[in-house]
């Protein structure tokens, strides 16, 4: 399985989901049984050439076969909708994985907090950050205060909000900031 997912990889950082996808189905047909590594390459390859509908649809071949989708399927499928802009895709796709018992990650938070601030809407980026924070089941870590910092020091020009998302970094114990954060705060 792993010399089929590499190729399938392969294929996919070309481009070429054509061949990605025939490779996949040639390692079914070899009776080599794919993971969640192996769908989870395909989906990401569909997704980085924004078909969702196909990464859907290699999804639904995954839940068929037995395999359930992880929160890394669920947040590739967030990332795209979010390069894609569709906020309510990504946003259905944060409640499908708590109705399921999927623990969003650190990863899939900023991702969506990434999509909100590219919408220039900094309300929701900090309504998601205030429910990781409450959740105490994931923390934010350095990329997700910068990304906020980031957030409103340059798409909004609120130097004073930025500040204030510096400080609560400089509380938690558990994050320190980096030179990223740092130039986050000069113009």
């Amino acid at each position: 399985v792993v010399t089929f997912t590499t190729l399938v990889r392969g294929w996919c950082m070309r481009g070429d989901m054509e061949m990605a996808t025939k490779v996949f189905d040639l390692a079914s047909k070899m009776r080599v049984v794919p993971n969640d590594v192996s769908y989870n390459t395909l989906i990401r390859g569909w997704c980085e050439k924004g078909c969702e509908d196909r990464a859907i649809e290699v999804m639904e071949r995954m839940k068929a076969a037995g395999v359930r989708p992880n929160v890394v399927t669920l947040t590739t499928l967030i990332r795209s909708y979010c390069k894609d802009r569709n906020m309510r895709a990504a946003m259905s796709l944060l409640d499908t994985m708590r109705r399921t018992g999927l623990r969003p990650d650190v990863r899939t938070y900023t991702t969506l907090m990434q999509g909100w601030i590219e919408l220039k809407n900094m309300d929701r980026a900090m309504d998601l950050f205030k429910q990781m924070k409450r959740s105490k089941l994931v923390r934010p870590n350095t990329v997700t205060y910068t990304l906020l910092i980031t957030g409103w020091a340059r798409q909004m020009l609120r130097m004073d909000m930025a500040e204030k998302v510096m400080h609560d970094l400089m509380k938690d114990p558990n994050v320190s900031p980096n030179e990223r954060t740092f130039s986050a705060l000069i113009k």
